[in-house]
């Protein structure tokens, strides 16, 4: 059951960090700098939890973020 936990929180964080990324895409008028560090950052973020999941998926381990 700590693993669908795990993977269920995993998850979770991916779709957190979609939304940032969406809300800095529909604000980029704003501040593009700003935004464009923010979106990089948040993309850093995403490719970090994706290969997450799929380490946990692929090794069976119980490895957080």
């Amino acid at each position: 059951m700590r693993k669908d936990g795990l993977e269920n929180n995993i998850l979770i964080q991916i779709l957190d960090i979609d939304r940032n990324i969406n809300k800095n895409i529909v604000r980029n008028k704003e501040d593009r700098g700003f935004l464009s560090q923010n979106i990089l950052n948040e993309l850093r973020n995403l490719l970090e939890h994706i290969a997450l999941c799929i380490y946990n998926t692929d090794t069976n381990q119980q490895l957080d973020s």
